[in-house]
Parts: C-alpha cells; structure tokens; sequence
C-alpha cells in the first residue's frame, strides 16, 4: 500500500494496520477524527518536520496602533523577532550611513594589501554597538492569543508601516502532502486509534467475535499506553538522518 497523502487515507492505513477488515476496529469515525486531530498536534509541536522558520509581512493600521496588537495567523508557533520595514537599509547598505562609508574606504585595502584583520575587528566592534544601543521593538506573543503585542512606542510604526515577523509556523499536511505519510506521524496515530479501541471495548470484558476470538479491551489499552510513551519519546529526540 502507497504511504498516505490525506487524512483519508492515513485512517484508513491505520484501519488496516489494527486489523480491518479481517476484524472490526470499534472506532467511530468521528473518534478516527479526533485521533488524527491530537497525533498530528503533537507530532507538529515536537517533530523538527512539522514547522518550518518564515516571514510574515504585515501592514500596520490605526486599528492595530489603537490596540498595540496585531493577529498573527493560528498556525505561528512562535515568533522569534520583529522587524520595522521602515528601518530596513539604514544599516551598511545606506550609502550616507557610517558602516557604508566605513566599508567603501576599506575596500582599497582589502583588495590591494589583503587586510582583512583590521576589517573584521572594526565590524565586529559595530555590531556589538548595535546591538548594545540599538532600539529593538519589544514584543509579547502566545499562540493560544494569536495576537503578537508590540511593548514600544507606537510612533515607530505609522498608519502603512510593513512590520516582518520572522517566525515558525507549522507546515499544513493539505498543502505539503507528503507529510501525512512520515512514518512517526503513522505509528503515533496508530497508537492513539488503538488506545480509543481499547477504551471502548475494556467497557465490555471479555466481548467474544463471531469467530469465537475473546477481545481483552484492558488488554489493547495498556498496550496502546505503552507504544504511545515510546512513540512519543522518539518523536520528542528524534533528529534528521
């Protein structure tokens, strides 16, 4: 069998690895959806494979200066810094700034002499300047908000200012479809639909098939918990090859 490329066809990978159709899985539908609904949350949460670091491009209005506020998308996880599009190029490549200047009159010498060392310990000296002075916008964001606060003054962000956000945000399986397929992402969803068939059937002991097979749902519960603690563990230290 192809390795699944939707929802669809991951439950129904995971319906055949429990067993179907050779035995009834007692797993609702809308408990298969729930299932797929965790495993995925927290298979993009810890997986390195479930977010990716981007970019968001925002413009400012008088709304969101009213508010300090502006809505980040719900699938941002976190965000690591904001930056003002407005100061963008104030830096080396502004030709009336220092660091310009600084830069075109040691290109003579770098070419001509191959002094790099007095180079490297001025730029490095202005970097950490920079960093020691300059003003960075302070910000405050929780995904559960979906709303990125900006602790600054808002005068630094007019009516039509462009803010970036650099971020990561998780990748979305519909449009990356390849990843309904990861092999964690499978087993750990297994494991959840075989926790939800165990829990269903430990209602009932011993629910004997037509076959004259014995179900043991406490059975297929404990081992359900027992897969999930190791799926969960490899997925939480899993690295790239």
């Amino acid at each position: 069998m192809a390795l699944p490329t939707s929802r669809q066809e991951l439950i129904d990978s995971v319906k055949m690895q429990l067993g179907e159709p050779v035995i009834k899985v007692n797993v609702a539908p809308e408990q298969f959806e729930m299932v797929v609904d965790d495993a995925l949350q927290f298979w993009q949460t810890y997986h390195e494979n479930g977010t990716e670091r981007t970019f968001l491009r925002y413009q400012i209005t008088q709304t969101d200066i009213d508010n300090a506020w502006i809505p980040i998308p719900p699938n941002v996880q976190s965000v690591i810094r904001v930056i003002n599009s407005s100061v963008i190029g104030t830096g080396s490549s502004n030709f009336m700034s220092f660091e310009y200047q600084f830069n075109a009159a040691s290109v003579w010498d770098l070419m001509t002499f191959g002094n790099a060392s007095g180079y490297f310990i001025v730029n490095q000296y202005m970097a950490e300047m920079s960093m020691l002075l300059g003003a960075k916008p302070l910000t405050r964001f929780r995904q559960a908000t979906e709303k990125l606060y900006l602790d600054t003054n808002m005068a630094l962000y007019p009516v039509g200012t462009y803010i970036i956000a650099e971020v990561y945000a998780f990748l979305d399986p519909d449009d990356y479809v390849a990843l309904w397929g990861d092999r964690l992402l499978r087993r750990l969803t297994e494991a959840y639909a075989r926790k939800v068939w165990g829990n269903n059937l430990r209602k009932f002991q011993n629910v004997q098939l037509p076959s004259g097979m014995v179900l043991n749902g406490e059975s297929i519960f404990q081992e359900a918990l027992s897969e999930i603690d190791k799926i969960e563990t490899e997925i939480r230290n899993h690295n790239c090859p």
